[in-house]
């Protein structure tokens, strides 16, 4: 009688995928990842063949942190200890890690004496996790810190302790594919830059370059090796230094394919699932299986705990990011000339126009551009129409601005399958006309509505059948809320025929 251990690992893996994916009530988000996690212990206890199934699983994944307020005494530590036991005990285990994400978690003032480090263990816990785990293709680093930098300011960890932890990386993880780092006030590119040099690395993502350890040395160091980054795809968050510096960023890529500029910091998506690793850690191997399921739901409740603590973070720091914004001031240079690469102040003092010089020395690999928290509005000469590769377009109205239709036709590629415009980013602190109390596409101004007919016959006259996504946020949504900080979208999908069809 066939049996399914009978099926092979090819057949069997996703039958028990759909098993441990089945919704429960009540779970969702972070708390449903965890319900999965849990049933992955359980099912891979049942025999060795599940066992060698679902290993992969909970180990593909790995996070920690690093944090200055608890220390040596956090229960979040011992979990992590467990984890390590398990990679030192286990070296088997290392080869199924695929991504790694480290968090740290400053102490303010915090008064460092000799022999008093609370992170000590954690950190070298970090360093041995950075060697061993060396097919990791997916690292990242979250930096939840604004005091670095600041005379007589004591922190924990400190900012040579984090950068200890990164200078590890391209040392042993050579498989690198993806690196993250993300935060705000954080780091210098000099403290990123031997990650750069890493020979497989396809995707850089930096959210948390800061005009505080910014040296003009590194940028000329950086240009100065133009054509040799090995790195794809880009995207800058909260980029704090000016035109040369982005422009040393970009032409120092060999095939430039994908780029991305937004004035958020971190990505919430990421930093909200930092609690995992105690519910992974306790596989560690078939010697340590008696007692692995011991204080599950315990746990599960203190990590939910921290999980609100983190996103409560969260939250005030992206009040202190909008406070920041507010206070910078900036004319808006639009010319690449090499002075001080930390002259603009923000993303939003960078023009379509300053980024026009930038792209066009790769329009011939870039396939995928997306710009947006500018507040110099208008097209400028920013055109696309020569970008033969390029197939998708994002751009926001506080960077195109809504009176040039005269234009239009240099935003539409020959190749181009879809165009985002997004109009309605009330939290960037962008000024756009107050719409009415609708959900609906009458929520849509006439001035909005002529800039996209005006687009769409752009690109019907350039016989090119693009999707344009409308985004914007409805007032009524907002006064819903009572929190800018929120973003909801109605989102419109309008295809463009062929010519003498246009789609309205």
């Amino acid at each position: 009688m066939a049996t399914i251990l009978d099926l092979s690992n090819e057949l069997l893996a996703p039958i028990l995928q759909a098993v441990i994916n089945q919704p429960k009530k009540g779970k969702t988000g972070d708390s449903f990842t965890r319900v999965m996690e849990a049933r992955s212990k359980r099912l891979s206890k049942v025999c060795r063949r599940f066992y060698d199934v679902f290993t992969p699983m909970l180990y593909d994944s790995f996070q920690t942190k690093v944090d200055g307020k608890y220390g040596l005494e956090d229960k979040a530590f011992r979990r992590i200890k467990r984890i390590h036991r398990a990679f030192s005990e286990n070296p088997a285990l290392r080869l199924h890690c695929r991504e790694l994400r480290i968090t740290f978690n400053e102490q303010e003032d915090f008064e460092k004496t000799p022999g008093d480090h609370p992170i000590d263990g954690v950190l070298e816990v970090c360093a041995d996790l950075v060697t061993w785990l060396t097919d990791v293709a997916r690292f990242t680093v979250i930096c939840q810190t604004e005091d670095w930098g600041l005379p007589d300011q004591h922190t924990c960890p400190t900012k040579a302790e984090v950068v200890s932890i990164i200078c590890l990386v391209p040392q042993h993880v050579t498989q690198l594919k993806a690196f993250k780092v993300l935060g705000r006030n954080s780091l210098g590119l000099s403290d990123i830059e031997p990650v750069l040099d890493i020979g497989c690395l396809r995707t850089l993502h930096l959210g948390c370059v800061s005009r505080k350890f910014a040296n003009d040395k590194d940028w000329d160091h950086l240009l100065a090796k133009a054509g040799t980054a090995s790195f794809m795809e880009l995207t800058l968050g909260y980029f704090r230094q000016n035109a040369p510096a982005l422009e040393a960023l970009a032409h120092g890529m060999t095939d430039f394919g994908t780029m991305k500029m937004t004035d958020d910091s971190d990505d919430h998506n990421d930093d909200g699932n930092e609690n995992e690793e105690g519910e992974v850690e306790e596989q560690g191997g078939e010697n340590d299986e008696d007692d692995e399921n011991e204080g599950d739901e315990e746990e599960e409740g203190e990590e939910e705990k921290e999980n609100d603590e983190v996103e409560e973070e969260e939250d005030n720091d992206e009040d202190d990011d909008d406070s920041d914004d507010e206070e910078e001031e900036g004319d808006g240079e639009e010319d690449l000339e090499h002075t001080a690469y930390s002259a603009i102040n923000s993303p939003r003092q960078i023009s379509l126009g300053t980024m026009q010089p930038i792209l066009a020395h790769h329009r011939d690999s870039l396939t995928s551009i997306k710009l947006e928290g500018f507040s110099n509005q208008g097209l400028y000469d920013f055109n696309v129409s020569d970008y033969p590769r390029l197939h998708t377009l994002s751009l926001t109205r506080d960077a195109t601005g809504t009176r040039d239709t005269t234009s239009l036709s240099n935003l539409v590629a020959p190749n181009l399958k879809q165009i985002t415009w997004d109009f309605g980013s009330y939290a960037s602190g962008a000024t756009i006309p107050r719409l009415p109390l609708t959900l609906g596409i009458n929520g849509i101004v006439q001035v909005e509505e002529e800039f996209l007919r005006a687009f769409a016959q752009a690109a019907i006259d350039s016989k090119v059948a693009v999707r344009i996504h409308v985004k914007y946020q409805p007032l009524a949504t907002m006064m819903c809320l009572g929190d800018t900080n929120h973003r909801f979208y109605t989102s419109y999908v309008v295809p463009v025929g062929s010519p003498g069809q246009s789609g309205w």
